[in-house]
């Protein structure tokens, strides 16, 4: 059985734990980060997942991108979406 931890997302400056397992798209995290933070409707192809800066590809689950409970991801609207 996959490990789960709740990972630290903060979403446009709002901070969270969303609760995830490792074998998870980074993409099921972004849906729910969105819906907890009260963006609902939002696409989450609109937004940017980054590590330490680094954009983090939303097709690779949990443990791919090395996160856990210690590290914390930051979630924002991409540059010149919608419109």
């Amino acid at each position: 059985m996959p490990a789960s931890f709740d990972l630290p997302v903060v979403v446009s400056g709002q901070g969270l734990r969303i609760r995830v397992s490792e074998n998870q798209l980074l993409s099921q995290v972004v849906h729910e980060a969105l819906q907890r933070s009260g963006n609902v409707g939002q696409n989450p192809s609109d937004w940017e997942l980054r590590l330490n800066g680094n954009l983090l590809s939303l097709t690779i689950s949990v443990s791919q991108a090395g996160l856990s409970a210690e590290t914390t991801v930051f979630l924002s609207p991409k540059t010149g979406s919608g419109g």
